[in-house]
């Protein structure tokens, strides 16, 4: 199924009948923000860049448990991994993760961030065993530990946590 325009062609394509189901949006037509709006409301988050710009594949994807998910910017994952105090911690920290994409045939999965560089307007995002360069407006999926609180504490968190749809990973067709 795709969403046209008479100005801009293709915005959407849906791959209603692919398992899991997909969505590539052009994330820089007049209609993209709404569209992301719209699937990140269903869980429907862009996990995948088609190397076309501002293009993304997005699919169904719920948070770990005791984690917020956040869609973002590079460049905001970047200030919220930014002075995380990552010296002064033993172990693997587990506080960010982020959702990556594996090679065709493995599982795609949540890594821990173990960091962040920037060069020059470059993002270098660093995991256990591997390393990937990113502009600093690409789309990234990551997830925030969920601070531990007492009945009548505030939540840390600043965005409402994402509601979760069944396990189908279904698009439902409500407006």
């Amino acid at each position: 199924m795709q969403l046209l325009s008479l100005k801009e062609g293709c915005i959407a394509t849906a791959h209603l009948h692919a398992s899991p189901i997909s969505m590539m949006v052009r994330y820089g037509s007049s209609y993209g923000s709404l569209i992301h709006e719209r699937l990140i409301a269903q869980s429907f988050y862009p996990l995948v860049g088609t190397g076309q710009e501002s293009s993304y594949i997005y699919r169904f994807c719920e948070a770990p448990e005791g984690y917020d998910l956040f869609c973002t910017t590079a460049k905001d994952l970047w200030r919220a991994c930014w002075g995380r105090g990552l010296g002064h911690r033993p172990g693997i920290p587990m506080d960010l993760l982020i959702w990556r994409q594996g090679p065709p045939g493995s599982k795609d999965a949540w890594y821990s961030l173990r960091g962040m560089d920037c060069d020059q307007g470059q993002l270098t995002v660093k995991m256990l065993g591997w390393s990937n360069a990113v502009n600093g407006g690409d789309l990234v999926l990551w997830a925030r530990q969920v601070m531990s609180y007492q009945p009548g504490q505030r939540s840390s968190s600043s965005s409402p946590t994402p509601r979760k749809l069944g396990t189908s990973g279904r698009l439902p067709f409500r407006q």
